[in-house]
């Protein structure tokens, strides 16, 4: 991510060869599809209580993973090429964070 005078741009090379191009084009779809499921599965649920909530836990924890698409049977190339890429990004905020004082 960079700032500029006319804003904020997003560099997603690193997950998208092209912008809107196919596997970005993919990766929207399938991010649709999750949530279209989803909602189908919560608004099926109904109050959360004693009863539902398994359930919902399951339907919350769908939401934090939604359009990742994780698959375990990806070549791992592929599974640390996203974790590194993970990392990367977790360590530039945390770099960019004013340090506590101690």
């Amino acid at each position: 991510m960079s700032a500029t005078a006319s804003g904020v741009t997003w560099d997603l090379s690193r997950f998208f060869p092209a912008f809107d191009g196919p596997e970005m084009q993919q990766f929207k779809k399938a991010l649709a599809d999750d949530i279209a499921s989803m909602r189908q599965k919560a608004g099926a649920l109904g109050p959360l209580d004693a009863e539902t909530a398994a359930a919902w836990e399951a339907v919350v924890l769908t939401g934090e993973d939604l359009g990742l698409g994780w698959d375990p049977a990806w070549p791992d190339e592929r599974i640390e090429k996203i974790k590194s890429a993970y990392r990367e990004e977790i360590e530039k905020f945390r770099a960019s964070r004013p340090q506590p004082r101690k």
